[in-house]
């Protein structure tokens, strides 16, 4: 994902991020659908987490650029 360190890392590649990436990175909405549902679970779990925070929303885009349905 190159998404950089912590949340500010994230919330940059989330601003960069393009559809492309991902499939030139043959990311699949399968991958990202269990990504995202791993850093929803840890952000709920420990809310001080920001990057994890982060990175779910991260997640969620890229969600949305391939056009797959998220599972929040």
């Amino acid at each position: 994902m190159k998404w950089g360190r912590g949340a500010d890392g994230a919330n940059a590649r989330r601003a960069t991020i393009t559809s492309r990436d991902l499939t030139q990175a043959d990311v699949t909405c399968e991958i990202l659908r269990q990504w995202h549902e791993f850093y929803l679970n840890e952000a709920r779990a420990n809310p001080r987490n920001h990057a994890a925070e982060a990175r779910a929303e991260l997640l969620n885009h890229c969600l949305t650029l391939l056009d797959c349905e998220s599972e929040e």
